[in-house]
């Protein structure tokens, strides 16, 4: 489960269940009116498909021998965590503060997540040739 401090709890329930509504302890809980609402999802793999497709991040596929589809999620939950941990050390977060924010214990595990983008790759090789404007002035030469 991951936690939520109350105001952002309180925020992205509010709007579901009344401005003046208690806050929910869980991520994804029940919001349907009924006797589960506010309960937690126990098992949100269905909920997170669900979500998934509606944000354009899945799709629709048919259960063979049957006229029903199911949800299929293209993105995972862990996906979320990788892009979390690369946005806070892009925008200079100390690593200790990201690793306690994701919940990462040990220092290996989390060494694993900043996944190098192509546009980094692309970055270096540009300041690798001189094409980044400062590098190199225009009809310079450089010697070795």
């Amino acid at each position: 489960m991951v936690p939520l401090p109350v105001g952002v709890r309180h925020e992205v329930i509010a709007g579901a269940r009344g401005e003046d509504a208690e806050p929910i302890p869980y991520l994804f809980p029940h919001l349907r009116k009924g006797r589960r609402q506010g309960d937690r999802i126990r098992d949100f793999r269905k909920a997170w498909a669900t979500a998934c497709v509606k944000a354009g991040y899945g799709s629709e596929v048919p259960v063979p021998g049957s006229d029903k589809s199911r949800s299929v999620a293209l993105m995972l939950r862990h996906d979320l965590r990788r892009t979390a941990v690369r946005n806070m050390v892009n925008l200079g977060t100390p690593e200790r503060v990201a690793m306690t924010v994701t919940g990462h214990k040990t220092r290996s595990v989390f060494d694993r997540y900043p996944i190098v983008s192509p546009g980094d790759l692309q970055d270096v090789a540009r300041r690798l040739t001189g094409t980044i404007s400062g590098t190199v002035r225009p009809g310079s030469t450089r010697s070795s």
